[in-house]
């Protein structure tokens, strides 16, 4: 019953967008929970338990970062450029897409 009850939220949803008077041709949603919702968060963390990484991974909501510290005199890129492409061949395969104009290098000085 739960399954089937949380299968029919994600389903069979529409949405349009309005501005002033005009309003677009409604379009089905394939993907994804509807935002604003108490379900959403735990829908969004189920979907992305699988999601592993050698570095430190940081789930919550409807988001994730991964974080590592490069030394300046010795960078391990390639290791920050595996673990980045991992996640986009997870991303791929279960039809998410990356903002990557969220995509951020915060260099700090320790």
């Amino acid at each position: 019953v739960l399954f089937n009850w949380c299968s029919s939220f994600v389903q069979g949803r529409q949405q349009h967008v309005k501005l002033k008077t005009c309003k677009s041709e409604w379009k089905e949603i394939k993907a994804g929970v509807p935002q604003g919702t108490k379900l959403g968060p735990p829908f969004f963390l189920i979907m992305v338990n699988d999601l592993s990484s050698e570095l430190p991974l940081y789930k919550y909501v409807d988001d994730c970062a991964i974080s590592e510290v490069v030394r300046v005199c010795e960078p391990d890129l390639p290791k920050l450029q595996q673990e980045l492409d991992n996640v986009t061949q997870w991303s791929s395969a279960n039809n998410m897409k990356l903002n990557v104009k969220k995509l951020k290098i915060s260099p700090g000085h320790f």
